[in-house]
């Protein structure tokens, strides 16, 4: 059995269309742990994630004020908008991508997993929760 079969998903709530667009993200990336669907201000609208459903949330609402702070300070600076951030730290790598209307979706996943080809197939399955959401 693959490791992805072998694995569940950790959830506190009823799951959403966007949690399964979200499960996608999944195939695209060995050593994932969890996408997050969430707002400017940091509310997760949906995730999938092996990660405690808590520790999902808090990171929503983490990379959130991350995203929201330097969208502001690209802005004051008037050098345009953020669209990607990406993080690598000896525990993980996160890519954190604005969607529009103030929604972002931060991806975690294992150390030196997230490349441009990864960060690619994630934008082909983003469209999707785009069009479901509305943005």
């Amino acid at each position: 059995m693959s490791e992805v079969a072998a694995r569940q998903s950790l959830r506190d709530c009823v799951e959403s269309v966007f949690s399964e667009i979200l499960s996608r993200i999944e195939t695209a990336c060995v050593g994932f742990e969890a996408a997050v669907f969430y707002d400017s201000g940091g509310e997760t609208v949906d995730y999938h994630s092996y990660l405690d459903p808590f520790n999902t949330r808090v990171a929503a609402a983490h990379h959130g004020v991350i995203m929201s702070l330097a969208e502001a300070q690209a802005r004051w600076l008037e050098m345009g908008g953020v669209k990607m951030m990406e993080m690598s730290s000896p525990k993980c790598d996160i890519v954190n991508i604005a969607l529009g209307d103030g929604y972002f979706v931060t991806v975690i996943a294992g150390p030196g997993t997230i490349d441009d080809k990864v960060i690619e197939r994630f934008q082909e399955i983003l469209v999707s929760l785009k069009e479901e959401a509305g943005i």
